[in-house]
């Protein structure tokens, strides 16, 4: 039987004993401790959350955490900055994506950027805008 996971239910107690002290899971057990209240789901996706997953060690010593934040609802932009500066203060480097009903995004450049457009993943391709929660052909209004 195939069993399907969802990234916000793979956390480090799944994790072999004997693979914690990996860089990448160190992270993930930080962020597990510092994102207690945060009221969006999210988990690891990548290496980490493929071995949580699977159980089949994927993780190396020089993995970096891919950290996705399901976020359906408009994260402002102070939000995201908060939220950003939290996540990138983590013992290991975590490449974080944002994922809308509609588009993914990376949440260093959305909080960090001094551009109004940001790079976002749709279903149709990457394009442009600056609201990923309301796009119109690529573009947002």
């Amino acid at each position: 039987m195939l069993e399907t996971r969802r990234p916000d239910q793979l956390r480090l107690p799944l994790a072999e004993d004997s693979r914690r002290a990996l860089q990448a899971f160190q992270t993930l057990s930080y962020l597990e401790s510092h994102l207690v209240g945060l009221n969006m789901s999210w988990g690891p996706g990548g290496s980490v959350g493929y071995e949580l997953a699977s159980g089949i060690p994927a993780v190396r010593d020089d993995s970096d955490l891919d950290f996705i934040l399901s976020a359906p609802r408009k994260l402002e932009i102070t939000e995201a900055q908060d939220l950003w500066r939290m996540i990138s203060s983590a013992p290991g480097k975590v490449d974080a994506l944002v994922e809308t009903p509609l588009c993914g995004f990376s949440l260093k450049e959305f909080a960090t950027t001094s551009r109004r457009k940001i790079l976002l993943r749709t279903a149709d391709g990457r394009v442009l805008g600056s609201n990923p929660w309301n796009l119109s052909n690529g573009e947002d209004s």
